[in-house]
């Protein structure tokens, strides 16, 4: 292993999980500065990377990659993605960061890069607080499958509340007992529809090549979030 890779260790054990920039610091994040609610764009690369590696008190030599989408959180934020690398040591936090360079969740470094995805922020609920909406697309040994998943930010954390495969591309899993398992192909094109009450419905307009509990029956599906979390509309 590279010698170096330790360093970001360290700092993975002591780094500041919700703390603020450093004192008397001014860069393009502004901090210390609250914006208004209106949305606000994400800052330019380099003055994210240079708030992440001041934040987690890691060296010049570590590479550090990150990206953000805004939403509203109670006031502006964005989504952050990132990625440290030092050596063969990689960590990584998926969090929500205010403009004023406060952490509305846990933006602790931790070991492994975290799962590849793209991010939304929309109000599902009608709270007037974002929910995160991730898309994940993994290989597995049957096959490609794409999910999206529902984060809610709460008391510090992303929640997980909900989870719905919109699309797959392999062999039916669910038939181990047939020699040849047939093809599977599901896909799903999302929209989000205004409730009555407010916020957004998610609807899945899927199809798929043949029926299975994999996915998704061919037509549209409607979910909405509760306090349970995402739940189907009859």
């Amino acid at each position: 292993m590279n010698r170096r890779a330790p360093k970001l260790l360290v700092a993975l054990a002591t780094a500041t999980s919700l703390g603020g920039c450093p004192p008397d610091r001014a860069d393009e994040l502004r901090c210390g500065v609250t914006p208004a609610d209106a949305l606000v764009a994400c800052p330019p690369a380099p003055a994210l990377v240079t708030h992440l590696r001041e934040r987690w008190g890691l060296q010049a030599h570590a590479e550090i990659t990150a990206r953000c989408v805004p939403g509203r959180f109670g006031g502006a934020g964005w989504i952050v993605h990132a990625i440290a690398r030092d050596g063969a040591s990689v960590a990584g936090a998926v969090f929500v960061l205010q403009p004023s360079c406060g952490a509305l969740t846990d933006a602790a470094l931790r070991p492994g890069a975290p799962r590849d995805a793209t991010y939304e922020a929309i109000d599902l609920d009608g709270d007037g607080v974002d929910e995160v909406l991730a898309r994940h697309t993994a290989s597995g040994a049957d096959g490609v499958e794409t999910t999206l998943e529902t984060l809610r930010v709460a008391s510090g954390r992303l929640r997980h509340a909900g989870k719905i495969r919109i699309a797959y591309d392999g062999v039916d899993p669910d038939r181990p007992d047939l020699p040849d398992r047939p093809a599977l192909r599901c896909t799903g094109d999302v929209r989000y529809i205004n409730r009555p009450d407010g916020g957004f419905f998610v609807e899945i307009e899927a199809t798929r090549s043949i029926a299975s509990e994999r996915c998704l029956a061919d037509g549209a599906h409607r979910f909405e979030l509760t306090l349970r979390g995402l739940a189907r509309r009859p």
